[in-house]
């Protein structure tokens, strides 16, 4: 995974394709490796056009 990048216009990215549509998921890995401790750890963005995992950057998880 890597962390989301940010455009010159401050819109996030995805790492893989360069889409803007993000959803909040959990990819398999972390679900089996995780299990019962899932829901102490923040969920990853998966972007809605390739499908890969991204991590988010400290400065985004408010936005």
């Amino acid at each position: 995974m890597r962390i989301i990048g940010i455009d010159k216009d401050g819109n996030q990215r995805c790492w893989w394709c360069g889409g803007n549509e993000f959803s909040q998921a959990r990819c398999t890995k972390e679900t089996i490796v995780l299990g019962v401790h899932l829901n102490m750890t923040k969920p990853t963005l998966r972007c809605a056009h390739c499908g890969q995992y991204s991590d988010q950057a400290n400065e985004m998880q408010s936005a």
